[in-house]
């Protein structure tokens, strides 16, 4: 009996033990009786099972429990409501006093509340856990000490392209880019060794991660090492941030972009109130002259001086024409198309340039093929030609070709030759920056906006701006613009 006993409260807790004999008489009652129930004490020894029954109900059907114990030697475990107090539950156990049957029974009756309170509390913390690895943005990987996958959710699958069931059970290393495995397992190592528990990803260097099709893709993880069951196992949580990245390097171009803006900006203006002085100067030095010793110049002195301002004036309306195209088009980026006489236009052109250098310079002209009218912008056309020109014939011996050529439904192509200084082969690819200038015409005046405001031009049109050049023997531009439409007359 005293086996019997030991056996049914071999557990912590506060717990009743009653004996009875073949008869169904309490011969024994534990201390603790008297807390059950805890409306008034419970006296049980000396009682009979129905007394107890009806006097102080355990559970319906608890004498019947107790007589087929007492009858049949086998033992019986219930878990109730205690009817008295339906928030509290017992725990019942009913086991035969000594061996066989008619032995008589040991029940021990004990508060199951606290138990069950803390099972329903272990299952909700398991389904919360459960609901937040299912829906956890992050990929969750737990790890045992042999590198192997024990769990792999939801978010895992879709971030890796395996399935959970495929990765159980496989190394790590299958999620990590050939040639890190290595690296990774010694980090592991290190945080193991480690007294934190934790390791965050704020803060922490990127690394790479590989998909099921061999991608890698930038990711930041946390490690976590913790005991389940017996087993210490690590929890890595892992971060795709390929978008972060992403924002990161567009962020890092606008700021060097508004750099490089500022800095533009910076060097234009003092390119500018330079360029504009050198003009202003001229023409403030000619009309204070013929201000003040107008009289007594000669006829020819007298339309030097006004010769000299109108060619200034012209070289700063062309240089604030520049700068508002430049703007404009960079702007927008688009223009009205009309139609154009692209053969008055040209000839506009060549006599614009030609007298702007004061006949020191001559265009050879040849118009191929063109029709009467173009579907074009005659102001970009116009700035195109201008600026190739102007620049062909200020680092020339005064004298270019000019070609235009029209392939019907296909392009009109203008290209501009000359047999010049060249251009040096290490600062081609500088050309058609914002203010770039050669170191072999630093010498002279220009604001190094020309061939940006063709190529902006071009663009505009659809088109495309090419050159090949050879330092002391020339340059050739050639420009090719895609055809928006013609008419020809009958």
């Amino acid at each position: 009996m005293s086996d019997a006993i030991a056996a049914a409260t071999d557990d912590d807790g506060l717990c009743c033990v009653l004996i009875f004999n073949r008869e169904g008489i309490c011969v024994f009652a534990s201390g603790d009786a008297n807390y059950f129930p805890p409306e008034a004490a419970f006296k049980p020894f000396g009682t009979s099972l129905r007394h107890i029954a009806y006097e102080h109900t355990i559970y319906s059907g608890f004498a019947r429990d107790a007589r087929q114990v007492i009858a049949s030697g086998e033992p019986i475990a219930r878990r109730v409501l205690y009817p008295p107090r339906p928030s509290l539950w017992l725990d019942v156990t009913l086991q035969p006093a000594g061996d066989g049957a008619a032995s008589g029974c040991v029940c021990v009756l004990r508060y199951a509340t606290v138990v069950v309170h803390r099972q329903r509390l272990l299952d909700s913390l398991q389904k919360r856990f459960d609901l937040l690895l299912a829906h956890s943005t992050d990929a969750v990987i737990v790890l045992n000490m042999s590198n192997q996958i024990a769990l792999f959710n939801q978010a895992a699958e879709k971030m890796f392209g395996y399935p959970a069931a495929a990765m159980l059970g496989r190394p790590l290393d299958d999620l990590l880019p050939h040639g890190l495995a290595a690296v990774h397992r010694n980090h592991v190592e290190i945080f193991l060794k480690q007294p934190v528990t934790a390791r965050p990803m704020n803060n922490r260097p990127r690394l790479e991660a590989r998909r099921q099709d061999g991608s890698t893709f930038p990711v930041q993880i946390s490690l976590i090492k913790s005991e389940v069951a017996g087993e210490l196992v690590l929890f890595a949580i892992v971060r795709d941030v390929t978008q972060q990245e992403r924002l990161r390097h567009d962020m890092i171009e606008a700021l060097q972009r508004e750099r490089e803006a500022l800095e533009e900006k910076t060097h234009f203006v003092s390119l500018v109130s330079h360029e504009l002085k050198t003009p202003l100067s001229v023409i403030l030095s000619s009309t204070d002259v013929l201000e003040n010793y107008g009289p007594r110049l000669s006829e020819e002195r007298r339309a030097d001086h006004l010769r000299r301002i109108r060619a200034e004036v012209r070289r700063l309306d062309h240089m604030i024409n520049d700068i508002v195209l430049l703007d404009r088009t960079g702007r927008s980026g688009t223009v009205t198309l009309i139609p154009v006489d692209v053969r008055l236009v040209v000839r506009g052109v060549v006599s614009h340039v030609e007298s702007a250098l004061d006949a020191s310079g001559r265009v050879v002209l040849e118009m191929v093929n063109l029709p009467d009218t173009l579907i074009s912008s005659p102001a970009l056309l116009s700035s195109i030609m201008v600026n190739l020109l102007s620049n062909a014939l200020k680092y020339s011996a005064h004298l270019v070709w000019l070609r235009l050529v029209y392939q019907p439904g296909d392009e009109l192509m203008i290209v501009v030759r000359d047999r010049g200084i060249g251009i040096p082969l290490d600062e081609q690819d500088s050309l058609f920056k914002n203010f770039f200038r050669a170191s072999n015409v630093a010498h002279l005046p220009g604001t190094g906006l020309g061939l940006v405001i063709v190529q902006r031009c071009v663009e505009t049109l659809g088109g495309m701006v090419q050159f090949h050049s050879t330092p002391g023997e020339g340059t050739e531009f050639t420009v090719r613009l895609l055809s928006m439409g013609y008419e020809q007359a009958v």
